[in-house]
């Protein structure tokens, strides 16, 4: 137990890669904002920007419930070796949820955009990488009481306990395509659509575990019922065309063409979609829809199930662990084609203008995965200084942790732009506490970013004369901003 409770701890605190993003959908100072929200128009022009991101979390126990006792070290040495142990299980068990998930994530982004009269087009390129794995409690409190039993001969040590795991991992590219339309000052729509190549896929449909205590025999057993299936990690012995290899890892590392790059055939479809409606001048509520679609896997398929597999768990008598597998029956079937569908995200969100340069913002966000929903939340501020920077502070409910500060910065030195921003920036500081790790930095060229003064829904508009392809109440230009005003149509700017 001890071995498996520090590599869960491993993958959740140190991977520096949970698929949320919600300091970035209020950022509108970077054109990155269009990938939570596609309705969303940037300040920019035009844009070619590029950026990384990279998150860790889980939703049960941190670093600091693991390494709790015997000065935060499990040990086997000294007389109360056994019993800081227990503690520290006791610790760690006592902050698991029925169902635990551990999840990293890592994407890199290139996209360019354009502005086109009331229009905003977008094109790009993304890689994404994501491992999920979700556990039992019940598992990891029946070791920790066959633990206790041991040390305390008076206590009977648990009959049994089952339960499911989950493994998905996945690692594609997606090129996309965009628009953001602009229907009146007030309100815009958009949505992207998706073509998505895969390269490598784990996917489990059964995980199942039954550990049972058999007293007078000494040992435990364990039941299996597994049914998995992978792309592109089992190289089987056909080639996605059928034909037999002689050695599959041979010819497949001797490839002149990279296969990661053009020998998959593995394709899907992704569709995200949003909208933003200003309901007056302070007020504008904005949602999306993100990752609805799928993945055909067609190469390098292998599906694993078993049939019948037990384990026999046992101590001897020199405190050594010995394992034995009997009637044991896994098959394995290659070019099995299979289809798994895209984590789906959504967020809402509001943000009310508390004077022309700050505003305070609402959001909610949830993503969809086996069939659970998975809610988060955050509250933020953002200030922009001088449309030379802009900074925003949030507060978060992630993983269900409450003590979650994030921080944006995004600088302008134009043409360039630099921005760093996290959901949790104190997660690298206090990392023993913390759930969740997130990090998104970038670099983007923009044009024609600080005045929009001839959009009469601009705020700058006016202020370095008019233009008649926007003459759309033929009358001056400072009777224009006050016709706008007087006909109510709220002018939100920068596509808010």
């Amino acid at each position: 137990m001890k071995t498996l409770i520090h590599l869960l701890c491993i993958s959740n605190c140190f991977a520096v890669q949970a698929q949320h993003d919600l300091i970035n959908y209020n950022q509108d100072f970077n054109p990155q904002v269009l990938l939570t929200n596609p309705a969303i128009q940037p300040l920019p022009r035009f844009f070619i920007a590029t950026s990384g991101y990279a998150s860790a979390a889980n939703t049960g126990f941190n670093y600091k419930n693991i390494l709790q006792a015997n000065n935060n070290v499990w040990t086997n040495e000294g007389a109360n070796a056994a019993q800081n142990n227990i503690k520290s299980g006791e610790q760690f068990v006592g902050k698991l949820n029925n169902n635990n998930n551990v999840v990293t994530n890592a994407s890199t982004d290139v996209m360019l955009g354009l502005r086109v009269r009331n229009n905003y087009f977008t094109a790009g390129v993304s890689e994404k990488a994501s491992v999920r794995v979700s556990f039992p409690k019940s598992l990891f409190r029946y070791a920790l009481d066959v633990a206790v039993a041991d040390a305390d001969n008076a206590i009977n040590p648990p009959n049994e306990a089952q339960g499911n795991f989950q493994l998905n991992a996945w690692h594609y590219r997606e090129h996309f395509i965009g628009i953001s339309h602009k229907v009146d000052c007030n309100f815009f729509i958009g949505g992207r659509v998706k073509y998505i190549y895969g390269m490598e896929n784990i996917h489990t449909k059964k995980l199942g575990v039954k550990l049972i205590n058999t007293v007078a025999n000494g040992y435990t057993e364990g039941a299996f019922d597994i049914n998995m299936q992978s792309s592109g990690i089992i190289l089987n012995p056909r080639t996605p065309q059928g034909r037999l290899m002689d050695s599959p890892v041979q010819e497949y590392e001797n490839k002149t063409d990279n296969p990661l790059l053009y020998n998959r055939h593995n394709s899907g479809i992704g569709v995200d979609i949003g909208a933003s409606y200003t309901i007056d001048n302070r007020l504008t509520v904005s949602a999306s829809i993100l990752d609805i679609g799928f993945v055909r896997w067609k190469s390098y398929t292998a599906q694993i199930k078993s049939q019948s597999t037990t384990a026999y768990y046992q101590v001897e008598d020199n405190n050594n662990t010995n394992i034995v597998i009997r009637n044991m029956r896994v098959d394995t079937f290659y070019n099995k084609n299979y289809t798994t569908s895209l984590n789906t995200r959504a967020y809402a969100g509001a943000n009310y203008k508390l004077t022309k340069n700050t505003r305070a913002n609402v959001l909610l966000y949830g993503e969809f995965y086996n069939t659970h929903f998975q809610p988060s939340a955050s509250f933020s501020v953002v200030h922009t200084m001088w449309k030379i920077a802009q900074l925003q502070v949030n507060a978060s409910y992630l993983n269900r942790s409450v003590a979650q500060l994030g921080v944006g910065l995004t600088v302008n030195l134009l043409p360039f732009q630099i921005y760093v921003m996290s959901d949790n920036a104190m997660a690298y500081s206090w990392y023993k506490s913390a759930k969740t790790a997130h990090l998104r930095a970038g670099i983007n060229i923009i044009l024609g970013y600080f005045k929009d003064c001839k959009n009469p829904c601009s705020e700058d508009y006016g202020t370095c004369g008019a233009s008649k392809k926007y003459d759309i109440f033929n009358v001056s230009p400072s009777k224009k901003r006050n016709k706008v005003n007087s006909n109510m149509v709220k002018c939100p700017g920068m596509g808010w």
